[in-house]
């Protein structure tokens, strides 16, 4: 019986810390999820160019046009880190897309993020 609880208990730890399928926390740097994650760890920095860098061209130009944005921007991903990334999907509109669904520290839903190839690279559609 205690086995069993303690298996019970590991396994919870395990899914808690997304190690029991599902994405990984090391995910590929050039990989969806890896995109999402540098995005917030360069925002964890502070930099708006560091961030811009890893968002696709519409959105980085729109960014740019105005500069209380950005920093809104660094100031919104720092105040809501990933804690899991909790699946990569295609994305039904476009072959070239992928949807990441993350949940964020203090954010009470899933929220998704839409990557796409730009240049070999997979940048940030939707931020």
């Amino acid at each position: 019986m205690r086995s069993l609880l303690l298996m019970g208990i590991g396994a919870t730890a395990l899914s808690l810390l997304g190690l029991s399928g599902g994405c990984s926390r090391q995910a590929p740097p050039d990989s969806p999820e890896g995109a999402v994650r540098a995005l917030f760890e360069a925002a964890r920095g502070g930099e708006c160019e560091a961030v811009l860098r890893l968002v696709a061209r519409e959105q980085r130009e729109r960014v740019q046009a105005d500069a209380g944005l950005c920093r809104d921007l660094v100031k919104h991903l720092q105040s809501h880190p990933i804690e899991a990334v909790r699946g990569v999907v295609e994305d039904g509109r476009a072959a070239h897309r992928k949807i990441v669904r993350v949940a964020l520290r203090n954010a009470e839903v899933v929220r998704s993020y839409t990557v796409e190839k730009e240049d070999g690279r997979w940048k940030l559609r939707s931020i």
